[in-house]
Protein backbone atom coordinates (compact mmCIF):
# COMPACT_ATOMS: atom_id res chain seq x y z
CA UNK A 1 0.00 0.00 0.00
CA UNK A 2 1.16 3.45 -0.58
CA UNK A 3 0.68 6.46 1.92
CA UNK A 4 -0.53 9.41 -0.26
CA UNK A 5 0.40 12.45 0.22
CA UNK A 6 -3.31 14.41 -0.24
CA UNK A 7 -4.75 12.66 3.24
CA UNK A 8 -2.79 9.84 4.21
CA UNK A 9 -4.96 7.27 3.32
CA UNK A 10 -3.60 3.81 1.74
CA UNK A 11 -4.11 3.07 -1.74
CA UNK A 12 -2.26 0.62 -4.40
CA UNK A 13 0.45 2.39 -6.08
CA UNK A 14 2.11 1.22 -9.93
CA UNK A 15 6.06 1.62 -9.33
CA UNK A 16 8.28 2.23 -12.03
CA UNK A 17 12.08 0.32 -11.57
CA UNK A 18 13.48 1.20 -14.94
CA UNK A 19 17.13 1.16 -15.32
CA UNK A 20 17.37 2.62 -19.35
CA UNK A 21 15.40 5.78 -18.77
CA UNK A 22 13.30 4.97 -21.93
CA UNK A 23 10.22 6.70 -23.35
CA UNK A 24 8.49 3.61 -23.25
CA UNK A 25 7.52 3.38 -19.65
CA UNK A 26 4.83 6.60 -20.47
CA UNK A 27 2.78 3.82 -21.59
CA UNK A 28 3.27 1.50 -18.74
CA UNK A 29 1.05 2.74 -15.93
CA UNK A 30 -1.59 3.96 -18.44
CA UNK A 31 -1.23 0.22 -19.72
CA UNK A 32 -1.77 -1.24 -16.34
CA UNK A 33 -4.64 0.64 -15.03
CA UNK A 34 -6.36 -0.05 -18.03
CA UNK A 35 -5.86 -3.82 -17.63
CA UNK A 36 -6.80 -3.93 -14.00
CA UNK A 37 -10.07 -1.56 -15.35
CA UNK A 38 -10.59 -4.25 -17.88
CA UNK A 39 -10.24 -6.91 -15.71
CA UNK A 40 -12.42 -5.54 -12.69
CA UNK A 41 -15.62 -4.44 -15.09
CA UNK A 42 -15.33 -7.97 -16.57
CA UNK A 43 -14.52 -10.35 -12.88
CA UNK A 44 -17.04 -8.13 -10.74
CA UNK A 45 -20.91 -8.01 -11.69
CA UNK A 46 -22.84 -4.97 -10.42
CA UNK A 47 -26.39 -4.89 -9.25
CA UNK A 48 -28.61 -3.79 -12.31
CA UNK A 49 -28.58 0.17 -11.79
CA UNK A 50 -25.63 0.24 -9.61
CA UNK A 51 -23.27 3.43 -10.46
CA UNK A 52 -20.63 2.26 -7.48
CA UNK A 53 -18.44 0.96 -10.35
CA UNK A 54 -14.60 1.03 -8.99
CA UNK A 55 -11.61 3.37 -11.22
CA UNK A 56 -8.68 2.68 -11.92
CA UNK A 57 -6.93 5.52 -12.86
CA UNK A 58 -4.20 8.29 -11.69
CA UNK A 59 -5.96 9.42 -8.66
CA UNK A 60 -6.52 5.71 -7.08
CA UNK A 61 -3.35 4.06 -8.63
CA UNK A 62 -0.64 6.64 -8.53
CA UNK A 63 2.63 5.96 -10.16
CA UNK A 64 6.08 5.75 -8.24
CA UNK A 65 9.05 6.19 -10.67
CA UNK A 66 12.08 5.01 -8.88
CA UNK A 67 15.08 6.55 -8.80
CA UNK A 68 17.45 3.26 -9.59
CA UNK A 69 20.95 2.90 -10.55
CA UNK A 70 21.03 3.10 -14.57
CA UNK A 71 22.93 0.38 -16.54
CA UNK A 72 25.05 1.63 -19.78
CA UNK A 73 24.48 -1.03 -22.17
CA UNK A 74 21.24 -3.24 -23.24
CA UNK A 75 22.54 -6.21 -22.15
CA UNK A 76 22.32 -6.29 -18.36
CA UNK A 77 18.46 -6.15 -17.90
CA UNK A 78 17.87 -9.49 -16.31
CA UNK A 79 20.80 -8.29 -13.67
CA UNK A 80 19.25 -5.13 -12.79
CA UNK A 81 15.53 -6.74 -12.71
CA UNK A 82 17.04 -9.42 -9.80
CA UNK A 83 18.71 -7.18 -7.94
CA UNK A 84 15.53 -4.70 -7.80
CA UNK A 85 13.45 -8.03 -6.96
CA UNK A 86 16.07 -8.81 -4.49
CA UNK A 87 15.85 -5.11 -3.28
CA UNK A 88 12.32 -4.88 -3.11
CA UNK A 89 11.81 -8.09 -1.35
CA UNK A 90 15.04 -7.02 1.29
CA UNK A 91 13.31 -3.54 1.95
CA UNK A 92 9.71 -4.40 1.68
CA UNK A 93 7.55 -2.70 3.93
CA UNK A 94 3.69 -2.76 4.23
CA UNK A 95 3.25 1.06 3.48
CA UNK A 96 5.41 3.08 1.26
CA UNK A 97 5.05 7.12 1.90
CA UNK A 98 5.12 8.42 -1.48
CA UNK A 99 6.90 11.86 -0.30
CA UNK A 100 9.64 10.67 1.58
CA UNK A 101 10.63 7.16 -0.72
CA UNK A 102 12.99 7.99 -3.96
CA UNK A 103 14.00 4.05 -3.45
CA UNK A 104 17.53 4.42 -4.89
CA UNK A 105 19.07 3.41 -1.73
CA UNK A 106 17.56 0.17 -1.90
CA UNK A 107 19.68 -0.75 -5.13
CA UNK A 108 23.57 -0.53 -4.92
CA UNK A 109 25.00 2.83 -6.58
CA UNK A 110 27.44 0.59 -8.30
CA UNK A 111 25.53 -2.41 -9.33
CA UNK A 112 28.80 -4.37 -11.09
CA UNK A 113 27.32 -6.98 -13.67
CA UNK A 114 30.59 -9.10 -12.69
CA UNK A 115 29.84 -9.47 -9.13
CA UNK A 116 25.58 -10.14 -9.66
CA UNK A 117 27.08 -12.32 -12.38
CA UNK A 118 29.03 -14.49 -10.07
CA UNK A 119 25.98 -14.47 -7.02
CA UNK A 120 24.12 -16.27 -10.06
CA UNK A 121 26.57 -18.29 -10.76
CA UNK A 122 27.16 -19.22 -7.61
CA UNK A 123 23.58 -20.26 -6.86
CA UNK A 124 23.48 -22.44 -9.87
CA UNK A 125 26.59 -24.16 -8.76
CA UNK A 126 25.33 -24.71 -5.75
CA UNK A 127 21.46 -26.93 -6.84
CA UNK A 128 23.95 -28.39 -9.43
CA UNK A 129 25.87 -29.76 -6.47
CA UNK A 130 23.18 -30.40 -4.15
CA UNK A 131 21.29 -32.47 -7.23
CA UNK A 132 24.18 -34.07 -8.20
CA UNK A 133 24.90 -35.93 -4.67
Amino acid sequence: SLVGPKNNSLSPAIIIFDSLRTDSKTRVAPTLREFLQLEYDHKKTLPSGSLARKLFNVDTIPTIEAGVPQQRNYSDCGLYVLQYIESFFTHLSSTVNVQSTTFTNWCEKNLKGSMKRKEILNVINQHVITKDE
